[in-house]
């Protein structure tokens, strides 16, 4: 939960863009060998998409990760200055 507000899982948020895609589909009217030949077309824009992303989410991690070892190194060092200056 952020804040107020709950979030809904991914899990239930796929499986409802999952059946609302399917009625859309089923809805369309389309016969499905049309259906399939837009679906072929709009994977390889969702897969770039995706793999944009999960760079995205890669390098927002390690740079998180990153941050949070200088502040553990800062923190030791601070630590390290303390205890030497007790002495």
């Amino acid at each position: 939960m952020k804040g107020n507000k709950v979030e809904k899982p991914i899990t239930l948020l796929r499986e409802e863009f999952s059946e609302r895609l399917l009625s859309l589909i089923n809805e369309s009217g389309l016969p499905f060998f049309v259906v399939e030949d837009v679906m072929k077309n709009i994977i390889p824009n969702v897969s770039a998409a995706a793999n944009k992303q999960l760079d995205i989410d890669r390098q927002s991690y390690l740079k998180a990760l990153e941050e949070y070892k200088t502040e553990e190194e800062n923190k030791a060092e601070q630590h390290n200055s303390k205890d030497g200056d007790m002495q």
